[in-house]
């Protein structure tokens, strides 16, 4: 919520724990999924290819998930778990 403007949360439930922490976040504006990366697993530019492959798709017609921005306006958030830097991307 400190990194999204969607709305106050009402539920969070992991999905998926493998590679990457996969969550559903329902919101009173809507249900997003929320991407969190494995530490260590992606670098940066990674993430940040993988999300304009993923905008460069949708702006072309593709039925693809676009990232949601967060509150800075960037499609990739980053915060620290345990000490450790871990980056997320919020879908629809």
């Amino acid at each position: 919520a400190a990194h999204y403007d969607q709305g106050s949360v009402l539920h969070v439930a992991l999905l998926r724990s493998y590679t990457n922490d996969v969550y559903r976040v329902e919101t009173q504006e809507r249900t997003c999924v929320l991407k969190v990366y494995g530490a260590g697993w992606r670098t940066e530019s990674e993430i940040d290819y993988e999300i304009a492959l993923l905008r460069h798709l949708a702006a072309a017609g593709c039925s693809v998930a676009e990232p949601i921005p967060n509150r800075r306006q960037e499609f990739r958030s980053s915060f620290a778990v345990d000490g450790a830097p871990r980056h997320a991307v919020l879908f629809p």
